[in-house]
């Protein structure tokens, strides 16, 4: 699984971006829900080191680090700057956000949300192999996320 979204990460960063040949607004929706639920997971790492469950720690490191290079690319593709800060997206915005994009991505997004959400809620109770079930989930919708992302960009 990691040489596979290494694979797709080098074939994203080999394409010659051009702005007129890709979806924006699709790529923008996209970078502001990842950013969001990045949020989620990082309230979730919190949770998670407070109980001291360290056989998560690699695990969710390797997912942040998934998610932190998808979320670079897309940045840097569409311009945006370094160190914006947006405001939490509300659940309205997700779903207006969410219609406008392809049918599949919008499933795979949905699923991420949803699953990042349960691993903050659950991440102070629950028992280390629910834990890195939730975290495999959201690492196998982030691999999908970027290639879906691969096949928007031309």
């Amino acid at each position: 699984m990691r040489k596979m979204f290494r694979d797709i990460l080098n074939r994203l960063r080999g394409k010659r971006v051009d702005i007129s040949s890709m979806d924006r607004e699709s790529l923008q929706i996209v970078y502001r829900i990842l950013y969001d639920v990045r949020i989620d997971l990082v309230e979730a790492f919190y949770k998670i080191k407070d109980r001291r469950l360290r056989d998560i720690y690699d695990p969710f490191s390797m997912l942040m680090l998934k998610l932190d290079k998808l979320i670079q690319y897309l940045r840097r593709i569409l311009g945006e700057p370094l160190y914006a800060k947006y405001d939490r997206l509300s659940q309205e915005d997700i779903e207006n956000y969410i219609y406008k994009l392809p049918l599949e991505l919008s499933i795979t997004l949905r699923n991420l949300i949803h699953n990042s959400r349960m691993l903050k809620d659950f991440a102070s109770s629950s028992a280390t192999y629910y834990l890195k079930s939730m975290l495999s989930n959201i690492d196998d919708e982030v691999e999908d996320i970027a290639k879906h992302i691969d096949s928007i960009i031309k």
